[in-house]
């Protein structure tokens, strides 16, 4: 329970971190893209380690992350870097085994996405 409670947490963060300090956010809006894609490629890094085992869950989430990657590089919108934090917080439910990495993980992919959201609402 407390692994959804703290994924969401990031999200939540970088959200208020840019309602609060707005000026302190703004100069990082590529930043944002470039950390928040990092760290979808070291996630879906994690998920091709996985796919030592041949389960067919992991092969399907990493082949939908690549496909929303490619599409969150090529048209840069707000909603495609929700569906791929979507997707890596669906993340937890398919991989017990390594919830204290997926959850940090989530945690930081969150917080980038956080700040986007709050800076495309205003």
């Amino acid at each position: 329970m407390y692994e959804i409670v703290l994924s969401i947490l990031g999200l939540l963060l970088g959200y208020v971190l840019a309602r609060i300090a707005p000026e302190e956010v703004n100069w990082v809006r590529r930043g944002n893209i470039i950390l928040s894609n990092s760290l979808y490629v070291i996630i879906l890094g994690l998920f091709s380690f996985l796919l030592i085992k041949l389960d067919l869950r992991y092969l399907l989430f990493t082949l939908i992350g690549l496909v929303v990657l490619f599409l969150q590089i090529k048209i840069k919108k707000i909603y495609l870097y929700l569906i791929g934090w979507l997707l890596m917080f669906g993340m937890l439910f398919v991989i017990p085994n390594y919830i204290s990495i997926s959850v940090s993980l989530v945690f930081l992919l969150g917080f980038p996405l956080g700040i986007m959201l709050c800076q495309n609402r205003t």
